[in-house]
């Protein structure tokens, strides 16, 4: 049966960290215009769903953004909200199997997902879970917030980039940016979806790897020459093997990412680095450890990725053993 796409008007995001409380500031404030900040159980149309315990202490410990606390409205139970029309994932890849759990019960056919989660794989699993579904590819990024416990602190809002990779998809597309459109949550609206999030894969097995393994910050990175020696040979090992797989990364790429981390904040690290210093496992499989295995297997030399994995697969090793 085909799907039937409306106006987007109720909408939930999963997963309160650094992207998802960048975005919930924007669609909270839009779409929940009446609603107090002591009202916890007022009717919303934008929520973040999680389980009643994380909920309870989410409650029990208000969030502080920039100095400021924030309140948003929490979900569990889909007659506490309805059915979605739009549920944006921005959980860690390790939680998706748990998250499409706790929002299968608000999905129904007409709903449009769309995962932040970093790398090329988290869409995939959701087709397979949700396979009536619309799922839109997406990327977050120009973020640089750090967020720990209750606190995160930002000053770049950045954006999401999204699009079809079907044609199927459109309609469901159209929708999703008529919403950010009046919702004013800046996008991109991507003609090659595949290559954009290739594009930030190279970029996130570069920067992301880097800060973690060597505890810099994106200044560091841009400053330290040996530094961003490394994080230019690994952008470029990622487009080799990006190129054996058939998506053309254009050398151009890397001086456009160069730019934009210089505009970043000197002090703030990219998610994996927060992961490693917080003592949580890194996504390390979504970044080299998938492009170290692609890349040998189209015969890609990539040894400076292969450095890396090792060496955040160690911190990871000794995270896990504390």
């Amino acid at each position: 049966m085909k799907n039937s796409f409306k106006p987007i008007k109720k909408v939930l995001i999963a997963g309160r960290g650094s992207v998802g409380i960048t975005e919930g500031l924007i669609l909270n404030d839009a779409l929940n215009e009446d609603r107090t900040n002591d009202d916890q159980s007022a009717k919303v149309n934008f929520a973040f769903v999680a389980d009643p315990e994380r909920i309870n202490r989410y409650r029990n410990e208000p969030l502080i953004v920039d100095g400021k606390p924030v309140f948003f409205p929490y979900v569990s139970k889909e007659e506490e909200f309805g059915k979605a029309d739009l549920i944006l994932i921005a959980s860690k890849y390790g939680a998706l199997p748990m998250v499409m759990e706790e929002i299968a019960p608000f999905v129904d056919k007409n709903t449009i997902l769309m995962s932040a989660i970093n790398g090329i794989v988290s869409e995939d699993d959701l087709r397979r879970r949700f396979p009536e579904n619309v799922v839109l590819r997406t990327i977050a990024q120009k973020m640089d917030s750090v967020y720990s416990g209750n606190q995160m602190n930002h000053t770049q809002t950045g954006e999401l980039v999204f699009g079809a990779d079907d044609p199927s998809q459109h309609e469901a597309q159209e929708k999703v940016r008529e919403l950010f459109e009046r919702c004013h949550l800046p996008y991109v609206l991507s003609e090659d979806i595949l290559y954009d999030q290739w594009n930030k894969l190279m970029l996130n097995c570069a920067i992301n790897e880097i800060c973690a393994a060597y505890d810099a910050g994106y200044g560091d990175v841009m400053n330290q020459p040996e530094l961003f020696e490394l994080f230019m040979k690994s952008m470029e090992e990622v487009r080799q093997t990006a190129i054996a797989a058939g998506i053309d990364l254009k050398a151009e790429e890397l001086g456009k990412w160069v730019d934009a981390i210089k505009k970043l904040a000197y002090d703030a690290l990219p998610s994996m680095a927060q992961d490693v210093r917080a003592g949580r496992v890194s996504e390390l499989s979504l970044f080299a450890g998938t492009i170290v295995p692609l890349a040998h297997e189209h015969g890609i030399d990539v040894p400076v990725l292969e450095d890396l994995y090792a060496r955040i697969l160690a911190i990871d090793e000794k995270n896990q053993n504390m």
